[in-house]
């Protein structure tokens, strides 16, 4: 398998790295201990509609098949729906000789769609991040309200007295 096909074969997941027991109650999902967390299945839906829109925005209508995969062997999801786009780790063997079963030839427009892709890719995320070292910085507390830094007697209180 190449890169391109590799590429067209992962856009279609978002992978988790989940440890420990947890439980779906209707559009909710929870810890073990009750304590609600982010649903995401959510963050699927989000992340597919972003590269939908993107996708468009280059012109293509390419379908999107996304799938959630929890890969950590001890992550449990209880009253999970079979109907829900999750894999767990104990199919990811299955999972995989599914997507290697759908063989289809790379179009040229997928190579193009895959180039673009690859134009948008961002190297240095954080350009506007200044060059600095460690000892150029100077240390110290800063006061919640002039913002300048306080002195060692000052330190004791919030913010400088007014």
């Amino acid at each position: 398998m190449n890169i391109k096909e590799s590429f067209f074969k992962l856009i279609r997941c978002l992978f988790f790295q989940v440890v420990g027991d947890y439980y779906v109650n209707g559009e909710k999902w929870h810890a073990i201990s009750g304590i609600e967390i982010k649903n995401p299945l959510l963050q699927l839906q989000r992340s597919e509609f972003l590269l939908r829109q993107l996708l468009r925005k280059l012109g293509t209508n390419t379908t999107i098949e996304s799938s959630l995969i929890f890969i950590h062997s001890e992550f449990i999801l209880y009253n999970a729906s079979p109907q829900l786009p999750i894999v767990f780790s104990g199919q990811l063997n299955r999972f995989k000789k599914k997507l290697d079963s759908k063989t289809s030839k790379i179009e040229r427009r997928q190579e193009i769609l895959a180039e673009k892709l690859n134009d948008l890719h961002i190297t240095d995320p954080s350009p506007r991040v200044p060059n600095y070292s460690y000892h150029q910085l100077k240390k110290g507390v800063i006061c919640v309200a002039c913002e300048t830094f306080m002195s060692e007697k000052e330190r004791t209180r919030v913010s400088h007295p007014k």
